[in-house]
């Protein structure tokens, strides 16, 4: 994580490997955690590597790296922009409202225990620990 911004950060957590992306220059350790994603395309190449239906399928840091077929700590250390990894801004779509959180699994010790840095689209199902009766089921938070 002590690389430079755009840097492919996979390491073991509770076991099963999780997805970052270096976020600051080299030296300074700040990286964005993908706890979730919602499928768009090829779920079902992704429900063969991860075989579930549903949100499950990729509503948590560890299976969404399971769902997509990220290979372990293979990838760390790549840039970003340079591997089988691509972020597709030419088909985004527009959340009506961006929640702010406090971050899962941090230690109350901590000092960034409490802050606001966790970010998702109110409504999505396939944000991790969310409520059903929070979801938005016709549109997912989308615009």
């Amino acid at each position: 994580m002590y690389q430079a911004g755009g840097t492919i950060y996979l390491y073991k957590l509770y076991g099963r490997y999780v997805l970052d992306v270096v976020t600051q220059p080299v030296g300074n350790p700040q990286a964005i955690l993908f706890r979730a994603l919602e499928p768009a395309q090829g779920r079902d190449l992704m429900a063969d590597n991860r075989p579930i239906n549903g949100r499950q399928l990729t509503n948590g840091p560890a299976k969404l790296v399971e769902a997509l077929g990220i290979p372990g700590a293979q990838l760390t250390g790549h840039a970003f922009d340079q591997g089988p990894l691509r972020l597709d801004w030419h088909h985004r779509r527009h959340p009506r409202q961006i929640v702010t959180a406090t971050r899962r699994g941090v230690q109350a010790a901590t000092p960034s225990a409490f802050s606001q840095q966790r970010f998702y689209v109110a409504g999505n199902p396939y944000v991790s620990t969310i409520h059903v009766r929070e979801i938005d089921h016709d549109r997912h938070g989308w615009r």
